[in-house]
Order: C-alpha cells, then sequence, then structure tokens
C-alpha cells in the first residue's frame, strides 16, 4: 500500500532556499531536484529504506547531492512527512526542533506536489 508524502511548511521553504541558492547553478539544480523527485516516489512505496538520524530518532535521513532531506514515518496513518532539507554541512548531532512541529498537524502539515513542481509554480507567479 502506497504512503502519502507529505511537507512541513519549514521543508517546503527550505526547498525554496535551496532553489533560490542554487538559481544561477542550473546544471547542479536540475540534478539536485531530478534526485529529489525520483527519491520522493520512491519514499511514497518504501518509507523505511533510508537509515535513522541518529541513535533512537524519530528521524530518517535521506542523503541528497550535498544536501539532507529529513522525514518522518507514520505507519498508522501511512504516511512519510517531509520536515527539512538542510545543507549536508549540517552539524550530525543536531535535531531538527521538534517544540515547533508540535502543534495541529492539521495547521502545519501541507499536502504538495514533488519538490521540482514547487519550484516550477512558484516561478511562474513572479
Amino acid at each position: 500500500m502506497k504512503y502519502k508524502v507529505l511537507y512541513l511548511p519549514l521543508a517546503r521553504r527550505d526547498i525554496l532556499g535551496v532553489s533560490e541558492a542554487l538559481s544561477a547553478y542550473q546544471s547542479r539544480a536540475k540534478r539536485l531536484f531530478g534526485e529529489m523527485e525520483s527519491k520522493l516516489r520512491l519514499l511514497e512505496f518504501m518509507p523505511q529504506m533510508w537509515p535513522e538520524y541518529g541513535p533512537a530518532s524519530e528521524y530518517r535521513r535521506m542523503d541528497l547531492e550535498g544536501y539532507l532531506l529529513l522525514y518522518t514515518v507514520d505507519e498508522n496513518r501511512r504516511e512519510a512527512r517531509v520536515c527539512r532539507v538542510l545543507s549536508d554541512r549540517v552539524d550530525a548531532g543536531e535535531q531538527p526542533n521538534r517544540a515547533k512541529s508540535k502543534v495541529e498537524p492539521s495547521l502545519r502539515v501541507v499536502d504538495t506536489p514533488p519538490a521540482l513542481e514547487i519550484i516550477e509554480a512558484e516561478a511562474e507567479g513572479e
């Protein structure tokens, strides 16, 4: 059975920030977002395939070209929630701030298309 992939608003901002940071490097941006899109499609079917982010962590990490995508899996709801997309230079000991995510999921979690489509939609709106 397929998992629904959801994006926290902070993850959406991270993705847009990465897009802006790579705007001068089109070939790198295309590779990164192509890799992100294909891996996010795999996440729909096999969210446990990527390792946990640290010992006893509820987060899982997906390594991308120079970036780290952090997500959680809710087996009961069959959801994978993308929490952050960070530079892989972030200290591996740093955990995302859970306090900011502890509000009503219906208010914080948004359903969005794959990362590449988010970037294209933002560009069209400018």
